[in-house]
């Protein structure tokens, strides 16, 4: 299944490092803000996962199951992508796969308008304009292998060829939370945004970098509040970012994913051992399994009134 949007997510990795890597000179930052937001009675839930079971009604999983990415296999191996006690575990682990000995990892996603080749039957998907979406859960402690909670358009206008808009109103992605500083600050995470395309006309904008609680062994809170007028990013309810990025927001629906990415190369099939921006992932123990782990992702939408 290579195509043009496995192609078009390929360039993303190579694209949007820089953006990334561009933070870590500065000061990492402490939860210190006093401003904080909870759903209240003026909020509705429209989106719920506790993770009982692996809802194929809710999420598609296969989009990646094509080969390598990065230095990592995407499959959907029931060591790799189960449910255990209430939580969604995505595992990285070293193994002899199908594609070959090397890491597996997996993906999930809530599409409703692409990747339908991946989806199941009975599949309905989550998409939604506006919101607040939240996941619960604890990071792969691990160099090079990280987590992440994002939103993409669903469609295929924004970030293709066609996206000449030169604002992020017709689609972002937005990263609620990414966990690639294992390597260099541990405990730590940062929010980023990125539109009008992954060549270079990419526009991108970064939080700073928030230090929080050993949160490969702890259960946090990453949320995000978006409207008609801008992005807010909380931990643990806790604001650490606002902005409205490229003077507009997304009025498009985007769905969620939950992905773990390998950090590294490769020669388009097999890894090759390369200091990738956040660390390689083959220099992690290969006896030791490496963990994302979800207890649930929620939506909520503003009432009418």
């Amino acid at each position: 299944m290579k195509n043009k949007l496995t192609d078009k997510f390929t360039c993303r990795a190579k694209n949007i490092s820089s953006s990334i890597l561009s933070t870590f000179s500065k000061e990492v930052k402490k939860l210190d803000k006093a401003v904080t937001f909870a759903p209240d009675e003026n909020w509705e839930l429209v989106f719920c996962d506790d993770f009982d079971t692996l809802d194929y009604t809710k999420w598609k999983a296969n989009f990646h199951d094509v080969g390598i990415r990065r230095t990592a296999y995407y499959t959907t191996d029931d060591d790799i992508l189960f449910v255990e006690n209430s939580n969604l575990i995505i595992r990285t682990k070293w193994k002899n796969g199908k594609y070959g000995e090397g890491f597996y990892t997996s993906w999930l996603e809530s599409s409703v308008n692409v990747h339908k080749e991946c989806e199941k039957e009975g599949y309905k998907g989550f998409a939604s304009t506006y919101g607040y979406f939240e996941i619960r859960c604890k990071f792969p402690p691990s160099t090079g292998i990280w987590s992440a909670f994002w939103l993409m358009p669903d469609n295929e206008i924004a970030f293709s060829d066609n996206d000449i808009q030169s604002t992020g109103e017709d689609g972002a992605e937005i990263d609620i939370f990414e966990s690639p500083f294992y390597y260099s600050y541990k405990n730590a995470t940062q929010s980023a945004i990125h539109c009008d395309g992954y060549d270079d006309r990419l526009k991108s904008a970064s939080s700073k970098v928030y230090q929080i609680s050993d949160p490969y062994t702890n259960f946090h809170t990453y949320g995000l509040l978006w409207d008609e007028k801008e992005y807010v990013f909380y931990i643990d309810g806790r604001e650490t970012w606002r902005t409205n990025h490229l003077n507009g927001t997304s009025k498009v629906d985007e769905y969620m994913i939950l992905s773990v990415e390998a950090g590294g190369e490769n020669d388009g099939k097999v890894p090759t051992d390369y200091k990738y921006w956040c660390g390689s992932a083959l220099k992690n123990d290969k006896n030791k399994n490496y963990d994302f782990v979800v207890d649930y992702v929620k939506v909520y939408k503003k009432k009418e009134r």
